[in-house]
């Protein structure tokens, strides 16, 4: 390569290829090609000594000897293969997060939901949780789904083929899930997963606080697999004593038809074992419910939460539970295609978060969101209290422009709460406030345009100065209000709140900030609205708009 490609001080990303069909040789700096020579092609390298890095323990040429590597080496490592260029790339953008070390989800999921702010089941399957008086809740793996404990606080999956994961094709089943039961949940019978066809049919179930003896057992866990002829067959731990209240754990049931073995798992070990036969035809042809029993003999709904929970139409391995349950909260490996696409194109991460490209991408790729372990990474400002959300977004995908990141997060569920959240964003080491955008309406918060991803932190913004509120109405041209309109509040940091008008036209900001300037404009198909600048010393009300002539 030329000279000054590789400063003195700072990091620097370098690799070398050799492609054998091409006889090419390729160097690389910072992800970009930096020369490419023709050498020939089918050659065996010579990489059968001993590798060293950093130094030259000897040489056939004079002077050669003894040369040594003064600094520092980070992530290196070979591969038996010509890696691409937009591998390289994908490397490099990866900066100070490094390659993914994370587990890659077991093989097969049938349905997954992760919980990440809705019901979508990630595996493109179309199962989608129908959620009835849900909320959210800072989770195993990001987010979670929050039950209330009541009969009509429930997830439900319609009847599909791909949750039929016990039908007479299938090599077994798995049901699996992180759970934080509420103090009062531990102490007697509470479904977890059930199938039920809401007219008295009950099918394959999961449940805590029921032992092998189908007596109630404080911390225990049960599995009743109902096959297709109404006959029970039970899996469960000999006695209680494993689940707690107020804490995390994962639970799981698996059933291998070739053995006819049933097992129950805890924090990725079988605490409960049952030949129950093989061969069977489980009943889960129903509708799948989480947290309730949809209908049957009376059984007090679950309260609490539960996470990332999925299903697979074969028996886990034990091994595959145990590296589920020891990834903790970085949870299973997702991953999102991510195509070509024009400007403003978007890719959502497997998960709350979604990214848009003001240039559009060029080179498909995956995009991926993994929670990372806060321990590791330096305090957030003083100014934040941590929400305790803490992410890799990162994408293999070449993209031109800038990027931007918005997070679903209904689990934030004030209005003063969302207002009040922070998107930090880490670089050269230190978390910097990358606020773009907060919209309570759509739970969505969204950072300024970024030109390259790393580790972000969710965090709230602690009280510095009083709270009042900024309300008034958006007029048509005959006087009346306009309804629909959208109002739009800018502070001096560029953070942008909305505000959809009533049927009045009337709008209204709370939590607003004193001792501040904001711009406010309106956006309306029907009407041109001129923006206002306040400073906002009170409580404001009649800050009307007018449309213009």
């Amino acid at each position: 390569t030329a000279n000054g490609l590789i400063p003195a001080g700072s990091w620097t990303h370098v690799a070398a290829t050799y492609e054998r069909t091409s006889g090419l040789v390729t160097l690389y700096v910072n992800g970009a090609q930096a020369v490419q020579q023709g050498i020939a092609s089918g050659l065996t390298i010579e990489t059968s000594s001993d590798l060293y890095l950093g130094t030259r323990k000897s040489s056939k040429n004079p002077g050669e000897a003894g040369i040594h590597f003064t600094g520092r080496l980070d992530e290196t490592e070979i591969f038996n293969r010509a890696l691409s260029q937009s591998e390289i790339q994908a490397i490099y953008k990866a900066g100070a997060l490094g390659k993914c070390t994370c587990t890659g989800a077991a093989s097969g999921p049938t349905a997954w939901w992760p919980g990440d702010g809705d019901g979508r089941d990630i595996t493109g399957n179309g199962n989608t949780a129908i959620l009835t008086n849900m909320g959210f809740a800072l989770g195993r793996v990001g987010q979670a789904f929050k039950f209330q404990g009541i009969q009509a606080s429930n997830i439900k999956i319609n009847a599909s083929p791909t949750i039929d994961i016990g039908n007479a094709s299938t090599a077994g089943s798995t049901i699996e899930m992180w759970v934080n039961p509420s103090s009062g949940d531990v102490s007697s019978t509470r479904p977890l997963a059930e199938y039920n066809n809401s007219v008295g049919g009950v099918g394959s179930q999961f449940y805590l606080n029921i032992n092998q003896a189908v007596q109630v057992s404080p911390g225990a866990i049960f599995a009743n697999l109902v096959d297709t002829s109404n006959t029970n067959h039970f899996v469960a731990t000999p006695v209680g004593g494993f689940v707690t209240a107020n804490t995390w754990q994962h639970v799981a049931v698996t059933y291998d038809k070739a053995s006819g073995i049933a097992n129950v798992y805890y924090n990725g070990n079988v605490v409960g074992t049952q030949n129950i036969g093989a061969n069977l035809v489980l009943q889960t042809t129903y509708p799948l419910f989480f947290g309730v029993r949809a209908s049957g003999s009376g059984i007090t709904p679950y309260a609490g939460a539960e996470d990332e929970m999925d299903v697979f139409n074969r028996a886990l391995t034990p091994s595959e539970i145990l590296s589920i349950y020891n990834e903790g909260l970085s949870g299973k490996y997702k991953s999102v295609a991510t195509p070509t696409g024009g400007a403003g194109s978007t890719a959502n991460a497997g998960s709350d978060a979604t990214l848009t490209f003001s240039g559009g991408v060029t080179v498909a790729g995956t995009t991926q969101q993994v929670p990372l372990d806060p321990t590791q990474y330096p305090t957030l400002p003083a100014v934040q209290t941590p929400l305790g959300l803490y992410y890799d977004v990162s994408t293999s995908a070449t993209f031109s422009g800038t990027v931007t990141v918005c997070f679903n997060l209904p689990l934030v569920t004030t209005s003063a709460g969302f207002n009040s959240l922070g998107i930090d964003h880490l670089e050269n080491g230190v978390w910097v406030n990358r606020t773009g955008s907060l919209n309570f309406g759509t739970h969505t918060a969204c950072s300024t345009p970024l030109n390259s991803l790393s580790p972000f932190a969710i965090g709230q913004l602690s009280p510095t100065a009083a709270k009042v509120t900024v309300s008034g109405h958006v007029l048509a041209a005959g006087g009346a209000g306009l309804r629909n309109a959208t109002v739009t509040m800018i502070d001096g940091n560029g953070v942008t709140r909305r505000f959809i008008t009533n049927a009045f036209g009337y709008y209204q900001f709370d939590d607003v900030t004193t001792g501040q300037s904001y711009v406010l404009g309106v956006e309306s198909r029907r009407f041109t609205y001129a923006s206002r600048a306040i400073v906002v010393t009170d409580t404001l009300a009649d800050v009307d708009f007018t449309p213009q002539e």
